[in-house]
């Protein structure tokens, strides 16, 4: 199985960057919709879309405004870059899958952050 290790080395400022708290948990929820889009026959009918913000740094009102836009986002990737051939290829054999982000902070018990 393929794991993704992203480091941020702010040091001072946000709680939880914005890159961890919205642009990677809206990058794994769009690259899944587009591979589900893509190639629905091929994946897991588990295959988890849903969009994992830490609820503490995202606001209910934000994270829905997010979630409205992200069907579009996938179709948007689908049409202009995701290749079905390089999606299947990586799905059977067992390269690609599904991500999910969870955050491991100083300040935070990393299982209370996605609720």
């Amino acid at each position: 199985m393929f794991r993704l290790v992203i480091v941020d080395s702010t040091r001072a400022g946000k709680r939880i960057p914005d890159a961890f708290s919205k642009t990677v948990p809206i990058w794994c929820a769009v690259i899944n919709r587009a591979i589900a889009k893509v190639s629905p026959s091929t994946i897991a009918d588990d295959w988890d879309i849903a969009l994992y913000t830490p609820p503490q740094v995202v606001s209910a009102q934000e994270y829905a405004q997010i979630e409205a836009r992200l069907d579009g986002w996938a179709t948007a990737l689908v049409v202009r870059s995701l290749s079905v051939i390089v999606t299947n290829a990586l799905l059977i054999s067992g390269i690609l899958h599904r991500g999910r982000p969870i955050s491991f902070l100083a300040s935070f018990d990393p299982f209370d952050l996605f609720g």
